[in-house]
């Protein structure tokens, strides 16, 4: 949640990638706003995180049983979160991307 992140003063996104974007942590931080910049960024982690869901599969898989419908089922809830910040055309500063209770259900 970049935007609630910017306004409590936190930045987690890789000081590489923002150099790479020419995105000034510091500005950023002091006005968060929406840019084209930012949400290439934002692209770029959700297709990261992406990445990194599809890897963890086999390991949940070997996770004993008891854990492993957890586990799933935040691997999901936050793979949805990040498509609910795809739809909003990656702007996560000016929108909170939700899911709703029947996703979570499911």
């Amino acid at each position: 949640d970049l935007g609630e992140d910017a306004r409590a003063g936190r930045l987690y996104l890789p000081q590489d990638w923002l150099d790479g974007a020419g995105i000034d942590a510091q500005a950023f931080l002091a006005d968060p706003r929406p840019t084209p910049a930012l949400g290439g960024l934002a692209a770029r982690l959700l297709a990261e995180a992406d990445r990194l869901y599809r890897a963890s599969e086999p390991g949940i898989a070997r996770l004993p049983a008891d854990c492993r419908p957890g586990i799933w089922a935040a691997r999901l809830v936050y793979d949805a979160i990040g498509g609910a910040v795809a739809a909003n055309g990656h702007d996560s500063i000016t929108r909170r991307a939700r899911t709703t209770r029947g996703q979570k259900l499911r």
